[in-house]
């Protein structure tokens, strides 16, 4: 299975910090909050300056969550998209590994979409099942009441 690049990157340029989510990453969301909080003028007291402070207290709430949820819910994503492709994980792999193979699987996955062995019959229904949990899974990090929303 190939590398596919682009996850493989900042990766490589932010070990340690880059959990389940792909973009921004958690180490990319606190430079934008320590350059905001530079940056910020603390007597400002307008609208735009409130709606900015409630930004940023959203932006470290995501960061708290994609910390305390990620692992597991790659660990969760990655035993699901392996069995999706009929592959067995075997042995403990650490968090570069998770993400690395999580990373070649997906790209598996999409090839096989691509191929079009995803058109139709029941292995269909087990991709759009498959691709759902993950959609949810991020949205537990990234807006987690959006379940609970009303759909429009």
């Amino acid at each position: 299975m190939g590398d596919t690049g682009t996850a493989r990157r900042y990766r490589e340029r932010e070990p340690g910090l880059e959990l389940m989510q792909d973009r921004p990453t958690a180490t990319e969301l606190l430079e934008a909050l320590r350059v905001f909080r530079e940056a910020g003028d603390a007597d400002d007291k307008s609208a735009r300056a409130r709606f900015l402070v409630r930004v940023a207290a959203n932006v470290a709430a995501i960061v708290e969550r994609e910390l305390e949820s990620g692992p597991r819910l790659l660990q969760e994503l990655l035993s699901s998209l392996a069995a999706l492709l009929g592959h067995e994980i075997t042995g403990q792999l650490d968090h570069a590994g998770q993400l690395e193979l999580f990373d070649e699987l997906s790209a598996e996955l999409s090839g096989r979409i691509a191929g079009g062995d995803a058109d139709g019959g029941p292995w269909r229904q087990a991709v759009l099942a498959y691709m759902r949990a993950n959609v949810a899974a991020r949205l537990v990090i990234d807006n987690p009441g959006y379940d609970a929303k009303e759909r429009a």
